[in-house]
Formats: structure tokens, sequence, C-alpha cells
């Protein structure tokens, strides 16, 4: 109960109380402590006990995220290869999540042209200048440039596959699979057809809907650009298989590739090392500081996924001058590799 600031801690050990644990909490706000303590009640296995914190929110109601942590640590070294102060329960409690939209609506566009091939939109974000190429017939952003540099071009592209991994052992490496994939296209934008583009123009918002398919199926895709005044992008991508499909969906997604300048990394979720659906209990998340090389991992012996993060709500990368793109969204699955 937060208004409270009463937690309930269940001691699951059959035997071990839980004073014979170093038990801690700490509540942090955008990688920052700002109040820590001890835990002295004792809890008898198998059982639960409520204990208080004092909670200012005037605190924790602050910046981009605030979570409580608590953690259960070894007094002693013990006979089954564990050390004193290893970690052997912890739980992570979010208190406050800055939910706030992040484009300014009160601009207007500078100048907005198009013709049947390109819309060229150009505006003003504080003192930064920006133009955005919109190539209808492709579907994509044929480039953003910020005060004449430039961001990226052609993308973000679709992206619903991947390499295969050792861990779709049955179907990549088990020859009586006729179809390994649902979808096997080494480019899924080149095989993405357009069969609508709708521009929607107001002073604020420029709106691009798109509606295609794949060209060898009738799975749909749904791509909705919503282009905001201030430069800011929004994008919604939408995928609806057909009942022919036959086979996993390796992948869903988009990619965009980005000037190899821009190798500092930035973001809110799990980390700080790689996780993963099925694998991200044991990651915090807070705000992470990283690079490209950094993000992706060398230690597999075979093929497998790579330097992902989970539940990331932005992701900013960006060169040693601070000029990049900052990507937001919820429980975002990302991974950037050089």
């Amino acid at each position: 109960n937060l208004d409270k600031g009463t937690f309930k801690i269940t001691n699951e050990n059959l035997f071990t109380y839980l004073n014979e644990y170093n038990t801690s909490y700490k509540i942090i706000n955008d990688n920052k402590v700002i109040s820590e303590g001890v835990i002295s009640d004792n809890c008898k296995p198998q059982s639960d006990i409520t204990i208080q914190i004092t909670l200012d929110f005037k605190k924790i109601n602050n910046g981009v995220y605030t979570s409580i942590i608590f953690e259960s640590k070894l007094k002693n070294d013990t006979n089954y290869n564990a050390s004193k102060n290893d970690v052997i329960a912890y739980e992570q409690i979010t208190l406050y999540e800055n939910k706030q939209k992040t484009y300014k609506s009160d601009s207007k566009f500078i100048n907005v042209t198009e013709d049947e091939k390109l819309i060229s939109i150009n505006g003003k974000n504080d003192d930064n200048d920006f133009n955005i190429i919109f190539n209808k017939n492709s579907g994509l952003i044929e480039s953003y440039t910020l005060n004449n540099n430039v961001l990226f071009n052609n993308g973000p592209k679709l992206n619903y596959t991947r390499s295969p991994i050792s861990n779709d052992s049955q179907y990549t490496f088990n020859t009586k699979k006729k179809t390994k994939y649902a979808i096997e296209l080494y480019d899924t934008q080149q095989a993405y057809v357009i069969n609508k583009t709708e521009v929607t123009k107001s002073d604020n918002d420029i709106k691009i809907a798109i509606n295609g398919k794949l060209n060898l199926s009738n799975d749909i895709i749904k791509i909705d650009y919503t282009i905001h005044s201030d430069g800011t992008i929004s994008v919604f991508n939408e995928f609806k298989p057909s009942h022919k499909l036959s086979g996993i969906i390796p992948k869903v997604g988009m990619e965009l590739i980005l000037n190899k300048d821009f190798e500092l990394v930035s973001y809110y979720g799990k980390g700080p090392y790689e996780n993963y659906t099925d694998r991200n209990s044991g990651s915090n998340k807070s705000i992470y500081e990283t690079n490209a090389n950094d993000m992706f991992e060398y230690k597999y012996l075979r093929p497998q996924d790579n330097g992902n993060r989970t539940n990331v709500s932005y992701f900013k990368v960006s060169n040693d001058k601070d000029l990049g793109i900052l990507i937001t969204g919820d429980n975002l699955q990302v991974s950037y590799l050089p």
C-alpha cells in the first residue's frame, strides 16, 4: 500500500528465518539513491510480515522514474558455493513513472509541400531547424535532417525476419520440416506492396496512413505515421497474419540504420546487461548509459539473439556532440548493434 507506505514481505524458505540475511531497501530516482535503510524485522519460514517505510513523495514524484528495491544478502559464506553478500532475493517496485507526452503541440510547421511522390516538411524545435522528406511510394522517411545534419535515410524499415539461431533448432536443424519460418524474407520492406496511402494535414501534425500486404501472401501490414510540428514522429505498425501462414514468425518489428557516429546510448529500461522477455527477472529497470559496441555480446559459441533490452520506455542514441535521435514507447524491446 503505497499511500500508507506499507510493504508485505513473504519468507518462502522452509527452515530459514529472515534475520539470517542482511535485508535492506533503497529508493532510487533517476539513478540517484534518495533514501535507504535496513530491515531488521524478523520473519518466520513460510510466513509473512508487513513493514512500514516513510515515502517522501515530493522527492519521489520527480524526473523520469522512481522505484524501491529490496535486497536480501547472505551474512556468511556457505558450503554450497555461495559467498557472503551474495544477493539471494530481490524485488523492484515502481513508485513513480513519468508518462507525459514527448512532443510539443503548440507549434506550427514552417512549410509543407507535396507532390505525387514526396512530402517535404520544414519546421523548428526551439533553435533547431528540421526537414523531413517522406516518400509515399516506398512508405519510408527518405531523409531526416536537423540543422543540415542527416540523422537517417530511408527508414524505419519493416523487419520481420532474422538469421537462424540455435534456440530455433526444432526448425533450423530439422531437415524433415518443410518450412522453417512462416516468413522467410531477406528484405521485408522490399516485399511490402502498398495498396493505399492517405495523408491528412493540419497546422500541428501530418498523418500518413499506409495500408499494404506482403507480396507473397495476404498478410496485412498497416503503418501509421504522425509527424508532429516539433519534429517528433509517432509510428504505429500493425501486422495481421493470414491463416495460410505455417511455422513461427521470428520477429515483428522495424529497423533503423543510423550514422556510425551515433555510438553513445542512454536508455530507460531493463539492464544493464542484455535481457529477454523470458530472461529479465534479474534485471532492474533504470536509466543506463553505454555504447553500441558494449551492447554487442561476444560470449556465444553458436548464433543467438544478441544485445536485446526489454521494458524500454525511451532509447536515445547520439554522437559526442549530443546530436541523435530519441525513441519512446511502452515496453519496447530494443537492440542497437554495430
